[in-house]
């Protein structure tokens, strides 16, 4: 323990005592007051700092949004462009296709109208030589040359036209066959 000085003075203490405890009051309510200045001056610097934050997500966000919007908006703009050339191909197709198909069938009936008049032409010369009565060598013989001639004519298209004569051509040995019944049965109404 310290030893009591010698030129202490023996008065009471309590005024020591009250200064000290008033300054140390004090110093607590300082202490205090900056500590409340400190925490709001803390708490409105993060409010601000969380209301800065807020405000950046918030920009970004939107901006993604636009950013989606502009691109659905682009995709849905080139969809529709698409749907319209694809309409106009189709329609255009069909149109091709109607006047190709037309083309074809006038062809294919010019065509088998040249066919059919050819042997009907032929069919009422084989007639007219069975009329005439030449008998059944000579009219074996015309048969013959009649359906050389054909040959030749169908061998000669078949060349030049291609596919579409192949379909001609089965037309043409129909029609051949018919005609071929018809001079038979003319061959044997004549016989009897």
């Amino acid at each position: 323990m310290a030893e009591p000085q010698e030129n202490w003075d023996k008065k009471d203490p309590s005024d020591n005592v009250l200064r000290l405890v008033g300054d140390t009051v004090d110093y607590f309510e300082k202490l205090i007051e900056i500590t409340k200045q400190n925490m709001s001056e803390t708490t409105k610097l993060q409010n601000d700092f969380i209301y800065k934050a807020f405000q950046a997500e918030t920009s970004r966000v939107n901006a993604c949004r636009l950013d989606d919007k502009q691109a659905l908006q682009t995709a849905n703009d080139r969809a529709n462009k698409q749907q319209e050339t694809l309409a106009q191909q189709v329609s255009e197709n069909a149109e091709v296709l109607r006047s190709s198909n037309e083309k074809m069938a006038f062809t294919l009936a010019t065509q088998l109208q040249e066919m059919t008049s050819l042997l009907m032409n032929r069919i009422e010369k084989l007639e007219a030589i069975q009329f005439e009565n030449k008998g059944k060598e000579g009219s074996s013989a015309s048969l013959l040359k009649d359906v050389a001639e054909l040959k030749t004519t169908v061998a000669n298209q078949e060349g030049s036209k291609g596919t579409s004569f192949k379909l001609q051509l089965v037309i043409a040995t129909a029609l051949g066959g018919v005609a071929m019944g018809i001079v038979i049965w003319v061959l044997q109404t004549i016989k009897i």
